[in-house]
């Protein structure tokens, strides 16, 4: 398996880029990208071409560029399915309370080939298919989307019977998605860096 870490978002609704959010002092992208080290064994950095360079050196993990620009999350899958022939641990960037004992529960669970895909469930009608395991099976399925423009990585997680964990309370905290100022501003210890 291959962690996979969404960095190409546009931050549209931050109104700053989310890849320069900070936990404490640390980098999140940083940050997250050791959690998925420490889960998988790899990672690799999806986004946008132009973002290769700003992640050269913060990072050192492989960085794979988008092969469907404006592609969302699901155009991230379908880059990192491309790019290995792996299982994906898929994670974005914006999920600055993540840790490690979640993405190392999801491997835990992680049951192929009767899995097709993973995704944690927070309730009866909300999953996180930004945190969740991509069997290499999907691949034909991420590929149909992309041709028919269907980005919903939850549309995804239907069409391949994707399985789920529930998670408790405490792991629910993890999956708290930041993407407005007012957000962030109720998130303790998450701030905007400038390098």
């Amino acid at each position: 398996m291959i962690g996979a870490l969404l960095v190409g978002g546009l931050s549209q609704r931050m109104g700053r880029d989310k890849t320069m959010l900070a936990l404490r002092g640390q980098r999140v992208v940083a940050l997250l990208a050791g959690y998925l080290r420490e889960t998988c064994g790899r990672c690799v950095l999806i986004g946008r071409s132009e973002q290769r360079e700003q992640f050269s050196s913060a990072c050192p993990d492989a960085f794979v560029a988008d092969l469907v620009p404006g592609g969302g999350p699901l155009g991230g899958l379908h880059a990192a399915l491309m790019h290995c022939d792996d299982d994906v641990l898929l994670l974005a960037c914006d999920l600055p309370l993540m840790n490690a004992a979640l993405l190392q529960r999801l491997n835990r669970t992680w049951s192929p080939p009767e899995m097709k895909a993973l995704l944690p469930r927070t309730g009866p009608d909300f999953c996180e298919p930004t945190c969740a395991i991509w069997g290499r099976v999907c691949q034909p399925a991420v590929e149909a989307a992309v041709q028919r423009k269907r980005w919903s990585l939850r549309w995804l997680a239907q069409d391949v019977g994707a399985q789920f964990l529930d998670v408790s309370d405490a792991e629910r905290k993890c999956l708290r998605n930041l993407n407005t100022p007012a957000e962030l501003c109720v998130t303790e210890g998450v701030e905007f860096v400038d390098r």
